[in-house]
């Protein structure tokens, strides 16, 4: 028991199961207390030995019978603990060996996982052909140290994301930028991404990366945008439909981080809501394609809503899941995807334990219109 809790403390001291595993480390361990193990065995033998010559002068000079007796059952013991002794010291070996195999065969787990590449980069190269995104590689996870981002704006106006990204010889991860979008007729500080494919960069349009913020709020906060563009947040419904542009397309990326490591993404070529007076009608979607699945064309046509909105179109989803988003029309199914929701309730198709979710737009020019004559 001494021996194996003697490794057991050589082996925390030095770290081995967190920092990687040392075989000088084993080999000093196991040194040590074999010279401990070797000095004790010495010092019994003297003993031993001691006794046994006591008890010959004994056994010459007294025939006592209960002496005799006594001296029997001495070396018995003396045989039982040579073979105990052999025993331990065999134990002692396969224990050494077993070491040293498991570190060999640790030795090499670990050399294969440096030499590994990184399962979850934060934005993986350019691939060769365009149409084979590489948004599933977009989170190693999603704690708040992967979604850093500038703390404040940067004082310059950029016309778009793409121009403060690449203007920007600093932060090339990402951040909080001014953008004056004059088509859009919007000022405004924005949350921008760089593209995964080396693409246009995105404008954040939601992000949920934890559940201080809760999204169970009325017409004001969904029409004007809430939360904080460095953590949770909302840009704001009335900002969305302004960046909807006639003479362009506008790309929506959806992107998932779920609690095991996998990132889904979902893409859509072109997303419209309509204006307030139209309550943020979810107007087109088109071209969905991707990893998390499409739950989002199936709502085309259905209106925004909120647990406070002051029409006789209410009906008990948002209230039942205490959220803003574009529900169903039927009034019995909830829908299967809703970023909005408790954070801890979040879903999107089949995926749950989501850890990580954000909605992205930028624009692109309409397809040329071809005119056979």
């Amino acid at each position: 028991m001494r021996m194996q809790k003697f490794i057991s403390d050589e082996l925390e001291t030095h770290k081995i199961r967190q920092e990687g595993i040392d075989l000088e480390t084993i080999e000093h361990a196991m040194k040590s207390q074999r010279d401990w193990f070797t000095k004790e065995i010495q010092l019994f033998e003297t003993k031993l030995l001691n006794q046994i010559q006591d008890k010959h002068q004994l056994r010459n000079t007294q025939q006592n019978s209960n002496e005799n007796t006594q001296y029997e059952k001495l070396e018995t013991q003396i045989k039982e603990f040579a073979e105990q002794l052999k025993q331990t010291t065999a134990s002692f070996e396969q224990a050494h060996n077993e070491i040293k195999h498991s570190f060999n065969q640790s030795n090499e787990i670990f050399t294969e996982l440096k030499n590994y590449p990184t399962q979850f980069p934060k934005c993986s190269a350019k691939t060769e052909n365009p149409d084979d995104f590489s948004y599933q590689a977009f989170l190693p996870n999603a704690t708040a140290e992967v979604v850093k981002v500038n703390s404040k704006p940067l004082g310059k106006r950029s016309a778009s994301c793409d121009e403060a990204i690449n203007s920007n010889t600093v932060e090339k991860n990402g951040g909080v930028y001014t953008l004056e979008l004059t088509e859009c007729n919007l000022t405004m500080p924005a949350y921008c991404l760089p593209d995964p494919n080396k693409g246009k960069a995105w404008l954040v349009i939601q992000r949920r990366i934890d559940e201080t913020l809760s999204f169970d709020l009325g017409r004001d906060e969904y029409r004007n945008g809430f939360g904080n563009l460095n953590g949770n947040f909302f840009i704001g419904l009335e900002a969305i439909h302004k960046m909807m542009l006639p003479n362009k397309n506008t790309e929506l990326w959806i992107q998932l981080g779920i609690s095991t490591g996998e990132s889904p993404y979902e893409f859509y070529k072109d997303f419209v809501i309509s204006s307030e007076n139209a309550m943020y009608q979810l107007k087109f979607v088109h071209g969905a394609e991707g990893t998390a699945g499409d739950e989002l064309t199936s709502l085309t046509g259905e209106v925004f809503l909120h647990r406070n909105i002051d029409t006789n179109l209410w009906r008990t989803c948002a209230k039942r899941l205490l959220t803003g988003w574009w529900y169903p029309g039927d009034e019995i199914s909830c829908g299967t995807g809703n970023l909005n929701r408790n954070f801890e309730d979040i879903t999107w198709g089949d995926w749950n334990h989501i850890i990580y979710t954000h909605m992205a737009i930028r624009h692109t020019d309409k397809p040329v219109k071809v005119v056979i004559q």
